[in-house]
């Protein structure tokens, strides 16, 4: 990519870069395809953050001696089942 600076802060693209590049027709079977990969891999990135902060949440609840071993046994099984895993 070829920056064109005109005293701004961020790198613009040329218009020839524009006109060379492949995008897909909205309705064309590749553009489908492609936004519902893209909405697939965003749930995945909003799942993995749940899974961290639940993760967190489960370190913290251990050091402080409150965390219900049968309320996580039940979330494993959840989770075995969710990502096809065998349960605990």
């Amino acid at each position: 990519m070829e920056a064109i600076v005109y005293g701004a802060v961020q790198p613009q693209i040329s218009q020839e870069e524009i006109v060379d590049s492949r995008i897909p027709f909205a309705g064309t079977q590749l553009a489908t395809d492609i936004g519902r990969e893209y909405h697939q891999a965003v749930a995945r990135v909003l799942r993995a953050d749940q899974l961290t902060n639940g993760a967190i949440a489960d370190v913290e609840s251990l050091i402080n001696g409150t965390l219900h071993e049968l309320a996580c046994i039940e979330l494993g099984c959840k989770l075995a089942d969710e990502f096809g895993f065998e349960r605990p």
